[in-house]
């Protein structure tokens, strides 16, 4: 035990000497370094990172990771990347004058950089410091040894990208302690693609889900796409029993409807069922881009991902089915009334859902109320208005 506090002490005050080290070196407006939710190649920084690649030749984004299957991912596209720990990562990270990162900066090079968090999510759980039970709480105590252990925790960032002024003021400001003008209400990178027409979606997944791709363009037209979303359930109990789910029944359903069903589940969620023998139920891979998905389906069912708020911009259904509601609750504090802010018919049990699945109900008023609270621009030009901003800030443009 000892050893081992010793050895995180010896890491922390390296750590420090390093990030004393960036605020000296001098940076390059035209270098913005990139790094994504859980270092994979996804969600806001892969989007705002290829619109700068593709449309700005007077900034050099690069993308810096320590994961060696995103290092070749990014490769094989041709996009500038960096492993975080070798020379030249090292070297972009510490002369980078804007750090972009989809959960946390680095700690080691970002001093003197402007810090800005694109995150991943829309807060209907509470995050960061606003969180006050469960498991994660002990992460944001403040004590000596969370500082120690996790340092880019404290670290305030510049900016933060948000959707709308409404969740600055009542979930980012505190959960990341910063004032409301740090909050760019400006939108998020990964929706620009939502507003696309059918024929590019597809191009999109063609390659990436192919499977998919031959059953939505081939030719049986389904009457309705599902696209189930459910969330990780911080306790780590199993989803697909506690919900109750009957693949048998939900695929009956599905023929019935002519309609498709579409699942993709956490990572760490294990099923113990071939979904391939299911006609009308697909499984979709957990590493797929969900933002090239979802445009191309007519249903959302969901429970606490904030995914939801997304899919309003597609102004389509969605169905709530939080089966475990007040035991997710115990575990995760929701930012608001979860009746008040959730937009759709509301189930509790699979017999509910399969009851619900075809009903046309949308409660205008309400989705739309929802919808503007969520988000201050409706439209594709999130990526834009934050690249506008920080050339301007910087010289760039």
């Amino acid at each position: 035990m000892i050893w081992n506090r010793t050895k995180v002490l010896v890491r922390y005050v390296l750590m420090s000497l390093i990030r004393f080290l960036s605020y000296v070196i001098p940076k390059n407006k035209t270098i913005w370094v990139f790094n994504g939710f859980a270092d994979k190649y996804v969600d806001n920084s892969k989007y705002l990172y290829e619109f700068i690649f593709m449309n700005h030749c007077n900034i050099t984004p690069i993308w810096i990771t320590r994961n060696k299957e995103t290092f070749e991912k990014i490769s094989s596209i041709g996009y500038n990347v960096r492993m975080k720990r070798s020379i030249s990562g090292f070297y972009y990270s510490l002369i980078a004058k804007i750090h972009f990162y989809g959960d946390y900066v680095d700690y080691w090079t970002s001093g003197g950089a402007i810090c800005v968090n694109l995150w991943h999510g829309t807060p209907l759980k509470k995050i960061e410091f606003d969180i006050k039970n469960g498991p994660l709480k002990g992460l944001y105590d403040g004590s000596a040894l969370s500082y120690v252990q996790h340092p880019e925790l404290y670290i305030k960032p510049d900016y933060m990208v948000s959707s709308s002024t409404f969740f600055a003021e009542n979930a980012f400001c505190s959960a990341f302690r910063i004032q409301k003008s740090r909050c760019l209400n400006y939108g998020y990178p990964r929706n620009d693609i939502l507003f696309n027409n059918k024929i590019e979606l597809l191009m999109h997944i063609e390659n990436e889900m192919p499977k998919l791709y031959n059953t939505i363009s081939g030719g049986h037209q389904y009457r309705t796409i599902y696209l189930y979303l459910p969330t990780w359930r911080d306790s780590g109990s199993n989803l697909v029993e506690d919900s109750g789910i009957d693949f048998q029944a939900l695929n009956t359903k599905m023929e019935q409807l002519n309609s498709l069903f579409l699942l993709k589940f956490h990572p760490a969620t294990h099923i113990n069922i071939d979904i391939t023998r299911f006609s009308n139920i697909m499984l979709i891979n957990n590493n797929t881009d969900l933002y090239k998905l979802i445009p191309l389906t007519d249903v959302l069912v969901t429970d606490y991902s904030s995914v939801y708020f997304d899919y309003l911009l597609l102004n389509k259904r969605i169905i709530f089915f939080p089966f475990d509601y007040d035991e997710y609750i115990e575990h995760r504090e929701l930012y608001f009334n979860y009746d008040e802010i959730t937009p759709g018919i509301i189930v509790h049990t699979f017999e509910e859902l399969l009851l619900n699945l075809d009903k046309q109900y949308l409660d205008t008023e309400k989705y739309t109320n929802i919808r503007n609270k969520a988000w201050n621009y409706l439209d594709n030009n999130s990526s834009s208005r934050i690249v506008n901003y920080f050339a301007q800030k910087t010289g760039v443009c």
